[in-house]
């Protein structure tokens, strides 16, 4: 039995563990999280990054003609009440009110796949679309009763959200190079251990 990771959350059988970046991340002009998984838990490493964009006033000469960003910093997971389910959110700020719909309305005990799939598809569904830009909400789902039921929920636009299943890792957020490291690193007979050291060098390389 391995070593219990030194996490302020972290849960049994099957271990799911957050890779504790606060005080590392503060700085970082970013947004990236990361699932991994192999047979002894799961690995989810965040930023804590958020960026209120406020959009250019063009209604009279003499107003603002420049967007503006405002960097905040916030816990990005979620947790629901019976702890079945955990997310991590990137991406538009949708992706957390859908993070949100997701421990509040969708429990899995005793749900079919389809039905789980169907309740994670309402709860990124009918939300307003963003107005003149292209942004992706991003939302990884770990079930603590079953990881292998692990996915990411992606929306675009007004289309339906898309549901992309992972066994192994997966990220979301910002396009690094960084992404590469789990994909080098990872194996099947990882321990949490391990799995919490790629994480926190795979998120620290986002930077």
């Amino acid at each position: 039995m391995p070593t219990p990771v030194k996490s302020q959350h972290c849960y049994p059988q099957p271990r799911i563990c957050y890779a504790g970046l606060d005080d590392l991340l503060e700085d970082f002009g970013m947004t990236f999280q990361l699932a991994l998984i192999s047979q002894d838990g799961v690995v989810l490493g965040s930023d804590r990054l958020f960026i209120e964009r406020i959009p250019a006033d063009s209604q009279n000469s003499t107003s603002r003609r420049r967007t503006l960003f405002q960097r905040t910093y916030a816990k990005k997971t979620r947790i629901s009440k019976n702890r079945n389910v955990v997310c991590v959110f990137a991406g538009g700020g949708y992706s957390q009110t859908i993070a949100d719909n997701i421990v509040l309305d969708c429990d899995p005990t005793g749900l079919t796949d389809a039905e789980w799939d169907r309740c994670l598809r309402a709860a990124g569904s009918n939300l307003p679309e963003y107005r003149g830009e292209v942004i992706s909400d991003e939302v990884i789902v770990i079930r603590t009763d079953n990881v292998s039921s692990a996915l990411k929920l992606i929306r675009q636009g007004s289309d339906d959200p898309d549901l992309t299943p992972f066994t192994s890792h997966i990220s979301a957020g910002i396009d690094t190079d960084a992404r590469v490291m789990p994909k080098l690193f990872w194996r099947v007979g990882m321990t949490v251990n391990q799995l919490h050291t790629l994480a926190v060098v795979t998120v620290m390389l986002a930077y």
